[in-house]
Formats: structure tokens, C-alpha cells, sequence
């Protein structure tokens, strides 16, 4: 294997291989059915090493340089035989392992933050601002490397990356990679999928499963990655923040999607009766409600709709009257 085709796999699995990477990489898998052996055993050992420090963030780029040092060498000094890939393998996965000892031991080159009772603002050492909605969580280098920025999210957070073309940041999480050079834009992942919406700069989205998955998006657009299908859409949603600036904001918008963001900002259940009818159910709420206590938001909601407003723990009823 040449130093150009290791470099691309390295890329490749950490995350920042480009399309022509992608190309030549495919082109070289093609060639011979030996080339995607040895490239299924390097994704094999690769992923036994993923499943040892979990989701863990360390700088793989260094732990991939020291790899590719113990290949190489071993290449150039050992014999032509079978137990050669074996040694190279045994390598591999002692840095890979070395790396997860390191970090599983309290590496303090790496943090953790997470918001666990409220939203949590924080300043990456790049300068880049993360604003961390509750339940999630954000890992990253105290010291982020000369080429490239990284951090791992669970959860939803706003960010504000600082600009910087020679180095990109990603962002990682269980589905997708998220690569921006200077923008504003929101990030929300869970199990079942991911969601980024952006309000300046220009962002990119990959399916982590499928590198051929990728949108481009610019401010007002939004990527939604579920079940292996990216799918890019206009933004219609003007109170996705609204767990950053407390302000949730409606223009003749139908109550049905009046009740989902309110669902989403208070963490409660709303629902429709099956007693009302199809018009009234499509009633257009005009209101501005900042930092307000759900009471209040109720009550000005039974003012403007005339309905009746029931409310059973976390649950919320309309009825008609």
C-alpha cells in the first residue's frame, strides 16, 4: 500500500476525506479484490477500536500518524510473509488502545461538558461559542491541532464557529459529520437521526454510514438525516432557538404548529380534542411570549383562541366550548 492511498484511508476514517479522497479511494478499492480485503481488515480493526473508548474524543490524527509509523517501519523491515499484516494489525490496535487508556484514565487534554439542569454557553479554545441546550453534551481537545478543529455532540447546540479556512471544524455525532469554516448554525442529533439548521456561513452535512450522502447548505436552509435518508429543506421554523433566547414568537401561525414549538420549549404534551372541529383547528395564533411561565402562556392562549385549556400534569387539552 502507497503513502498517498494510507493517507486517504486515514482521512477517511477520521471524518475530513474530500470527494476526490472519496474517488480515488473507490478507484483503488476497484483495482483488486486484495486492495478491499486489506482495506475491510483496516475498517475492521478500526471499528474494534471505536467500540473500545466508545464515542470518545483524542486526537486521532495523532494516533493515526503513530499507526502509520508502525506500519511503515514494519513494511520496510520485515519479511514477506503472512503473520506480516498480523503485526501490522497488533499494531494498530495497541495505539488505538494506548489512546483509550489514556483518555479512560482522565486524559486532561480532553474535555467533557454537559448541560444537565439548564442551557449552558461555552467558549471552545478556538474562540468558537457553543450554546448547549439542556440533556446535552459536547467533547472536545483543550488544544485543538494545527489542521483541523473537532468536537463530538449529543443533543442539540447552537454554534458560532470563529472563520478559519486553513483549519475546518467538524463536528461528530452518532450519525453525521458536520463540517463548517466559519458560520452560525444549530445542530440537533439524537438516536434516530440529525438535524442542522443554518443562519449564516455555509455548512456541510454527511451521512457518517454512506460518504456519498452530503448537502450543502447556506443561511435559511436545513439538512435532516433519518433512517439513512438526507434530505435538504427551507427553513420554516422561526422559533428553533427558542431554547437559547427564551423568545418564541408567532405570525398567523396555525395552532397546530403554535402547540409543537410550545411542546418542544416547555418539555410538555399538547394535544387536540377529537370534540374539535376542522376549523377550529386551524386557527392562526398571533403572540410573542419571552421567558413566561407556562401559566401565563395559557392563559393569554384561552384569551386569543376562546378554547378551553385543560391542563393533566405534563399534559395539555384543548377543548371547545
Amino acid at each position: 500500500m502507497d503513502d498517498q492511498i494510507t493517507d486517504i484511508i486515514a482521512r477517511k476514517f477520521q471524518g475530513t476525506a474530500s470527494r476526490q479522497d472519496l474517488a480515488e479511494l473507490q478507484q483503488w478499492l476497484e483495482a483488486s479484490d486484495a486492495n478491499r480485503q486489506e482495506f475491510e481488515q483496516m475498517q475492521q480493526i478500526w471499528d474494534k477500536g471505536a467500540e473500545l473508548f466508545g464515542s470518545a474524543t483524542f486526537n486521532t490524527s495523532a494516533a493515526w500518524q503513530k499507526v502509520d509509523e508502525n506500519i511503515r517501519r514494519k513494511e520496510r523491515t520485515a519479511m514477506v510473509f503472512p503473520l506480516k499484516r498480523l503485526a501490522i494489525a497488533v499494531a494498530f490496535l495497541a495505539a488505538i488502545f494506548t489512546a483509550w487508556y489514556f483518555w479512560r484514565s482522565g486524559d486532561p487534554s480532553i474535555q467533557q461538558v454537559t448541560a444537565a439542569n439548564a442551557t449552558k454557553a461555552i467558549t471552545l479554545p478556538d474562540g468558537s461559542t457553543v450554546h448547549l441546550r439542556k440533556g446535552g453534551s459536547i467533547r472536545y481537545a483543550t488544544h485543538f491541532n494545527s489542521s483541523i478543529r473537532r468536537v463530538e455532540l449529543k443533543g442539540e447546540a447552537w454554534f458560532q464557529v470563529q472563520s478559519d479556512p486553513k483549519q475546518p471544524f467538524l463536528i461528530s455525532t452518532d450519525n453525521a459529520t458536520i463540517k463548517v469554516l466559519g458560520t452560525s448554525f444549530l445542530v440537533h442529533s439524537t438516536d434516530s437521526g440529525d438535524e442542522v439548521i443554518v443562519s449564516t456561513g455555509k455548512v456541510s452535512m454527511s451521512d457518517k454510514q454512506t460518504d456519498s450522502k452530503q448537502v450543502i447548505l447556506t443561511a435559511g436552509q436545513k439538512a435532516v438525516l433519518s433512517h439513512g435518508d438526507l434530505l435538504q429543506e427551507t427553513v420554516s421554523d422561526s422559533n428553533y432557538l427558542a431554547w437559547k433566547t427564551g423568545i418564541l414568537e408567532f405570525r398567523n401561525t396555525p395552532l397546530h404548529d403554535a402547540l409543537t414549538a410550545l411542546a418542544d420549549y416547555y418539555d410538555l404534551q399538547f394535544s387536540l380534542s377529537d370534540s374539535l372541529d376542522a376549523a377550529v383547528q386551524q386557527l392562526n395564533i398571533n403572540a410573542r411570549f419571552k421567558d413566561q411561565p407556562i401559566s401565563e402562556v395559557l392563559d393569554e392562549l384561552r384569551l386569543t383562541t376562546g378554547l378551553k385549556i385543560v391542563r393533566e400534569q405534563d399534559r395539555i387539552i384543548f377543548y371547545g366550548n
